[in-house]
């Protein structure tokens, strides 16, 4: 089959490839069913489509990190440091990167009560810099609200409470949402190289200010590609142009075969 999408918005689009999914994972073999992307920037809409009928799945392509929600979060982070003022119980924090903090998805999805009641206060009250004292509502806020910046650890214990606290949530679901083992490589994938470097910040005794420490961080995330993991031989696979050579499918949808690509 093929289809034009010319009269087609993209969300029209995402909904009948995920139409043609669950007619071939219902009707056919989902072993001897491809989904082929032209498009890398396509694999999270394309994974957030998939429908529940859809058991297993295998990635056979990488992901760039910085255009994950981890990659947003890990900058809001340094941001808040950078702009923060005071000292101890003096300690202040600009609101825009507060409240840029509270709306990202890691917290909100969490705390969304302790979130929207800061929200809400800030905005009543217009406030331009919010005390220390009345961030620390809950453990995570805790520790991203901090008057004391240790470039060994501050991301790193950040990143991995929020990933224990996808875990649990994810057992509460019992894995009916894939979105959270994404979110979870995502994390893993950033948490391994910043370990390296705090391993070697150690060794030399060296500590680097947030301003040098956010240029190299984000260096590294710009250079890490999400390696997914899954059953080659199971599920529907799901990669790009190049791994598709030599090999043979019953069933394929290929996305975002438009002219130039």
């Amino acid at each position: 089959m093929q289809f034009s999408y010319e009269d087609v918005d993209q969300a029209d689009i995402y909904l009948l490839f995920a139409s043609l999914i669950k007619d071939y994972v219902i009707t056919d073999d989902p072993n001897e069913t491809a989904v082929i992307l032209a498009d890398e920037n396509l694999l999270l809409p394309v994974l957030n489509s998939l429908p529940e009928t859809v058991k297993n799945i295998n990635v056979t392509m990488g992901y760039p990190l910085f255009q994950t929600p981890v990659y947003s979060f890990v900058n809001q982070l340094l941001r808040l440091q950078k702009n923060r003022s005071g000292h101890g119980r003096d300690t202040a924090f600009y609101y825009n990167d507060v409240l840029d903090i509270l709306q990202h998805q890691y917290v909100i999805f969490n705390y969304p009560r302790d979130a929207a009641a800061i929200i809400e206060e800030t905005r009543q009250k217009n406030m331009l810099r919010i005390k220390l004292a009345s961030l620390q509502l809950n453990e995570l806020f805790r520790m991203i609200f901090t008057d004391v910046f240790n470039s060994i650890s501050y991301i790193q214990a950040i990143l991995s409470f929020i990933s224990e606290l996808l875990e649990k949530e994810e057992d509460r679901e019992k894995g009916g949402q894939a979105g959270l083992s994404l979110q979870q490589e995502y994390i893993y994938s950033l948490i391994l190289p910043l370990n390296q470097l705090a391993g070697i910040m150690e060794e030399s005794g060296v500590r680097l200010g947030i301003d040098l420490y956010s240029s190299l961080a984000d260096r590294i995330m710009r250079k890490i590609v999400i390696p997914f993991s899954g059953e080659p031989l199971q599920g529907v696979q799901l990669m790009g142009i190049l791994e598709t050579r030599s090999l043979d499918f019953k069933n394929i949808i290929f996305l975002s075969v438009n002219e130039g690509k």
